[in-house]
């Protein structure tokens, strides 16, 4: 078989990326494992140093390149006669690539990662801060502008035609229910798997990580209005953080960082590729994952800490108490409570022994994800939409 897969970003391409490419990244290898070949469509980068057949399509920001993209993704396709297109993150070249894949009548896929199929602004959030629970519809015009509703109205048509559409958790299968989605496309495959053998290092005492990006839904803001309280019970803690922002969001943290007086506490490490993140999980003593949106697909980075033995302290939002059980394998919190969260995080430095047990149980609550051949279920899903098509 020929698989197309469609990422707004490639790791290696592009100069960032997350979780969600890294699900793509996986995919890729798990086709080429079987023999398969694959091809993408993602969008410009700098560099192509990869030696796959790749479309790079700008991001829509008018009609025009809108159009562009369609014609361009079309042209690929036409001429490539992939025999599934499997879409990732993509929110930018979602509809030129389903439109193009709908006439061309080649069978698709989608992982969902995000809220981008059910809601207009990706993250079912009102402008009161409370999550929506209706329906897409008419009353999304409260909150998006009408064009961008009209793009979602057309994605929704063509969601549709879907053959498959994958999901990591229950609580994600769910909430696609809710919005429409016909059950019987939805699978919940858990098909991200950390590529790592066992990584041993000397932990650093007292240090506490942080991986994402700087956007306010991830929740860094939380884990720095914590730090004064942590630090006040030991001041030698420290506090690493892996990840970036756009110029807006890295004012705002650098601000906040400097309103509290703790720029000597924290290392702000930038983009790191996924190896170093992980040798550096396993290095910090507590990971933290702040999580302000109730995403239903669990962060990735979370099942990379509890894989690693490390202990955990996450938002109770979303799918997130799907994968920790307060006080088990790990600590939850309310979402937007630094004080809470600094409560726990005093608490595991406090109590290394437990702290290293909750780690041990953690480790051993993510085998089944990581060892029970989720991701060969894809292939199985693919083979299945073969047979059918052909």
């Amino acid at each position: 078989m020929k698989i197309c897969l469609v990422s707004d970003q490639l790791v290696g391409c592009h100069k960032t990326w997350s979780g969600a490419e890294l699900v793509c990244k996986q995919a890729t290898e798990l086709l080429e494992r079987e023999k398969q070949e694959v091809i993408f469509i993602t969008t410009e980068f700098d560099k192509n140093s990869s030696s796959h057949k790749i479309l790079q399509i700008k991001p829509s920001k008018n009609i025009f390149s809108r159009l562009q993209g369609i014609i361009y993704s079309f042209r690929y396709l036409k001429k490539e006669k992939p025999d599934i297109i499997h879409f990732f993150h993509s929110n930018y070249l979602s509809i030129p690539a389903i439109i193009s894949a709908y006439i061309l009548k080649i069978p698709a896929v989608f992982t969902v990662l995000d809220y981008f199929i059910i809601c207009p602004r990706n993250n079912l959030r009102l402008d009161n801060g409370k999550v929506c629970d209706k329906k897409e519809g008419l009353p999304c015009l409260k909150c998006v502008s009408p064009s961008k509703f009209l793009e979602k109205f057309i994605i929704k048509i063509f969601v549709k035609s879907l053959k498959g559409i994958i999901t990591f958790t229950e609580t994600s299968r769910i909430r696609l229910i809710k919005h429409g989605i016909p059950a019987d496309k939805i699978r919940v495959i858990y098909t991200y798997s950390p590529s790592f053998t066992e990584i041993r290092n000397e932990i650093i005492p007292n240090t506490i990580l942080f991986v994402g990006t700087f956007f306010e839904y991830k929740g860094l803001h939380i884990l720095i209005q914590a730090m004064p309280k942590i630090i006040s019970e030991f001041p030698d803690a420290k506090f690493m953080i892996i990840g970036t922002g756009n110029e807006q969001d890295k004012a705002r943290i650098e601000k906040m960082v400097e309103n509290l007086g703790i720029q000597d506490r924290i290392n702000f490490l930038g983009q790191k590729k996924n190896e170093e993140v992980l040798e550096l999980v396993s290095k910090s003593e507590i990971v933290v994952v702040p999580e302000q949106w109730p995403s239903d697909f669990g962060p990735l980075i979370l099942v990379e800490a509890m894989a690693l033995g490390k202990t955990v302290v996450a938002s109770k939002v979303g799918a997130i108490p799907e994968f920790i059980k307060d006080g088990i394998n790990g600590f939850l919190a309310e979402h937007n409570q630094p004080d809470k969260f600094a409560e726990k995080i005093i608490s595991l430095l406090k109590n290394k022994s437990e702290a290293q047990s909750m780690g041990e149980r953690a480790k051993e609550s993510v085998k089944f994800f990581l060892n029970s051949g989720q991701s060969e279920k894809i292939f199985e899903l693919y083979e299945k939409i073969y047979r059918t098509a052909n």
